[in-house]
């Protein structure tokens, strides 16, 4: 109800739709290969597709085959949700300077290794299990950072690259793509982790973290080149990215530091 009350208070500016500008999803459909936005809605879903054979099965081979009792896996699961909220923020500073689709080069360059780290999670444990839990939490911060950045560009880029009229269209069509391919990848995934192999360490569902890394580098080696950037922005050399990102997080690390420690000495000042 509170959502709804402040909702009311939104303003949006009128709508006019013009003459033709319906189009159905099989016409989409038919023309991804010369859209722009139609080629960047098939890279995203066939991304969905890579990460989904995976997605699932984090949290089964943590407490089924790691064996980590649940605080453990909470604090492990949890790293992603902080780190996420520490880097969107600059993300979005960096993507308005630089556009969104050189922040989702960036993440999506990224985003394999989210899959294909875990698969040296089984020789780890055998030597130390301290080092494994500190290992996960690495991936699992890796994985906020570079999610929370792929996630918020590729909705801005949606917002730049289709025109308002067109928008809920162009959105509704892109989140088919992704509902598919987050349906197949996951059934597949389903599929082998039934299935009763090994090869050395490998089982079935670490098969399944590296079958989804592979298939993570696969879409966006051969499509993240075709798609280009649809925003006006301030700068154009990529390299200043890393060393943005950098001194950005180092401030906002900064800032907590001392927001913290001024909320807990205030009291005792007066």
């Amino acid at each position: 109800i509170i959502s709804w009350l402040t909702l009311r208070k939104h303003y949006e500016p009128e709508l006019k739709l013009q003459k033709g500008y319906y189009f159905n999803f099989k016409q989409f459909l038919s023309k991804i290969p010369q859209s722009n936005f139609g080629r960047f809605a098939l890279f995203v879903g066939l991304m969905m597709l890579a990460t989904s054979i995976a997605a699932p099965f984090f949290t089964v081979y943590m407490l089924k085959e790691l064996h980590f009792n649940y605080v453990t896996w909470m604090s492990i699961t949890i790293i992603s949700s902080i780190t996420s909220l520490l880097f969107m923020p600059l993300w979005g500073k960096i993507a308005d300077r630089h556009g969104n689709l050189s922040i989702i080069k960036i993440t999506g360059a990224l985003i394999p290794f989210v899959s294909l780290l875990w698969i040296a999670a089984p020789l780890i444990i055998q030597f130390s299990y301290p080092c494994l839990i500190v290992y996960l939490l690495l991936i699992e911060a890796l994985s906020g950072i570079v999610w929370s950045g792929f996630n918020l560009c590729v909705a801005n880029f949606v917002f730049d690259a289709v025109t308002r009229e067109r928008f809920p269209i162009c959105l509704a069509y892109s989140n088919i793509l992704n509902g598919m391919g987050v349906f197949i990848g996951a059934t597949l995934g389903g599929i082998i982790s039934s299935l009763n192999f090994s090869f050395g360490w490998i089982s079935p569902l670490i098969f399944i973290f590296l079958l989804s890394g592979v298939a993570r580098t696969m879409v966006y080696v051969f499509m993240i080149m075709k798609i280009k950037e649809v925003r006006k922005t301030e700068k154009n050399d990529d390299s200043e990215i890393g060393k943005e990102l950098r001194d950005g997080f180092v401030n906002e690390i900064k800032t907590g530091i001392s927001g913290f420690t001024s909320k807990i000495t205030k009291p005792w000042s007066t």
